[in-house]
């Protein structure tokens, strides 16, 4: 079977790849730099940022990888990751004090996503706060594809993009449709996204702005894809 795979997916999907950042709010949550030391940077001295990882409900998380990228986009590489955080969703991250990064979570199984990133800023040699980043269980989005003359998307590879309604570029996916033209994306980012929808023969479709609840699903019905 052909597969669809959108550019941005030659970045990754897996730790390797980076992590995936979605807005309860409708909009991505950027904390303001934490408290940093104004002492001038050493380049071979280490910036260590110690972090907690809870739930919406404030609950630690255990198992969650403390990571950095150069950029906030959700399938950026990281440049540094920590170790799982312990019972009490507590981890460090060594970072590069001449680089300006993006210091997030990652949960390895993709149950959750990272709800918001602290921003630390290059030049400073220590990170003085306790950066708490809080995680919100992924969705299931569902759709049945038709082509343009009627007849279902049947055993197809299809490629879904999530863009981010500031950001751009979010989230990358693929699945495969079965007989009659149904696809589901299992454990994509919850929030508010733009969607694009492209399939390996049939063509595909743009989508406004789509809710996807935290741990729940959406069900786009049927959709009727555009030939390309």
């Amino acid at each position: 079977m052909k597969r669809v795979v959108f550019a941005a997916t030659a970045m990754g999907m897996v730790i390797a790849g980076g992590a995936a950042i979605w807005a309860y709010n409708r909009y991505l949550s950027s904390n303001t730099p934490p408290e940093v030391s104004s002492e001038p940077v050493v380049s071979s001295v280490p910036n260590t940022a110690r972090v907690r990882v809870v739930g919406l409900d404030g609950a630690p998380l255990s198992g969650m990888l403390p990571i950095a990228t150069e950029t906030p986009n959700a399938f950026d590489a990281p440049v540094a990751k920590g170790k799982p955080t312990d019972s009490q969703g507590r981890g460090t991250i060594v970072l590069d004090p001449n680089r300006w990064l993006y210091v997030r979570a990652w949960d390895p199984q993709l149950r959750f996503f990272a709800n918001n990133y602290f921003e630390v800023p290059s030049g400073n040699a220590a990170v003085r706060d306790e950066l708490q980043i809080v995680m919100v269980e992924g969705a299931t989005l569902k759709a049945r594809l038709f082509r343009a003359d009627g007849s279902p998307a049947a055993l197809e590879n299809v490629g879904l993009m999530m863009f981010h309604p500031d950001k751009g570029p979010w989230w990358p996916s693929e699945a495969d449709t079965d007989d009659a033209g149904n696809v589901q994306f299992s454990r994509v980012p919850a929030g508010k996204f733009l969607l694009a929808l492209k399939t390996s023969q049939s063509g595909r479709i743009d989508l406004p702005a789509v809710f996807l609840p935290p741990g729940g699903e959406t069900d786009l019905g049927n959709v009727q894809l555009l030939p390309d």
